[in-house]
């Protein structure tokens, strides 16, 4: 708790990205970032674009870890 209030941190998810390159024609580059979880089967498929692969992946990732958390509050 600071100052009387819970700390609210998003949901821990386990899960891995496979990311693909779609355009280099101009920066950003766009990727598609295929992101599962591990301990449930769900997988989302998002067009990223990014500087690079490791952006795109950690965009893909924290992307699938807000609708995670979207899907478990409804």
């Amino acid at each position: 708790m600071v100052n009387g209030y819970p700390i609210l941190s998003p949901p821990r998810v386990r899960a891995q990205a496979i990311v693909d390159l779609i355009s280099r024609l101009q920066r950003p580059f766009l990727f598609k970032v295929t992101v599962w979880a591990v301990d449930f089967p769900e997988q989302r498929i998002y067009e990223i674009a990014a500087l690079s692969d490791n952006d795109a992946a950690l965009q893909g990732l924290r992307q699938f870890q807000f609708d995670m958390a979207l899907r478990e509050r409804h």
